[in-house]
């Protein structure tokens, strides 16, 4: 369950009896959705369980935390974030993942998510896992991509025979992503709401970013894994009418 508008249709398929995993702020920003089973989260500004007021959302989810080594990667002071993440292992459910380091590798240059994967990843990367279970080499998608390609790996991983992806659109220029309930951000300050607000409604202000490749390698890195669930016999769902997940041979639209 990703954090776009479209999320607002899974209301129309709450009664399923299901396991829900929510990507980046999700279960934050959209509790009556829940309970999440899985907070799915893989980058270093929120959540972050080592942050006190990150760790009252996380707890209050009641969701098992999938935290990422990327987590750590623009952060200083690494062995005070250690020396919590120690702790909280111990009294919160939580897993740690990686998804940089393929067969084991490290950066060229050392950082913090190699130290990271080093001190608390034993299983191989999310992709190696998932190549595996169709028993090829190599990983099933590529080092960087979206948190939500690592909650549908997780879905695939977790043996599921059905997979629905909700509030996940893919758009292809910036200025097309929006959020539901996209007046909330957990981790922004009251300054730089009061800026994005005056961004967002004043077009003088207003910065529209250039198209990129990295929508389209997306979508490619999508279509890997449909593939990959398709051949371990997983229907793939779609609950957006606006997602270009839709265009994607092997999953199939359900309209609300």
């Amino acid at each position: 369950m990703g954090a776009a508008p479209s999320l607002r249709l899974f209301k129309y398929y709450q009664d399923f009896k299901c396991i829900k995993i929510g990507v980046g702020d999700v279960p934050w920003r959209a509790p009556e959705f829940g309970p999440f089973d899985y907070w799915v989260t893989a980058n270093p500004v929120y959540p972050l369980p080592w942050k006190k007021q990150h760790l009252k959302h996380l707890l209050e989810s009641k969701s098992h935390i999938l935290l990422s080594s990327s987590a750590v990667v623009e952060h200083t002071n690494l062995e005070s974030i250690f020396f919590e993440l120690d702790k909280l292992r111990h009294r919160i459910p939580i897993t740690f993942f990686d998804h940089r380091h393929l067969g084991g590798s490290e950066c060229v240059i050392i950082r913090n998510c190699c130290k990271f994967s080093n001190r608390y990843v034993t299983d191989p990367s999310i992709q190696e896992i998932i190549n595996n279970l169709v028993n090829e080499k190599g990983p099933a998608y590529k080092i960087g991509e979206s948190v939500a390609l690592h909650a549908f790996a997780l879905a695939i991983i977790l043996g599921a025979k059905e997979i629905y992806i909700t509030g996940v659109e893919i758009p292809m220029v910036q200025k097309d992503y929006t959020h539901f309930k996209g007046y909330k951000t957990a981790h922004e300050t009251p300054i730089n709401m009061l800026k994005r607000i005056v961004r967002k409604n004043l077009p003088k202000f207003r910065y529209v970013a250039p198209a990129d490749p990295s929508p389209v390698r997306f979508f490619r890195e999508f279509e890997k894994l449909v593939s990959i669930a398709n051949r371990l016999n997983i229907k793939v769902y779609s609950i957006s009418p606006t997602s270009h997940i839709n265009f994607i041979q092997g999953v199939t639209y359900l309209e609300a």
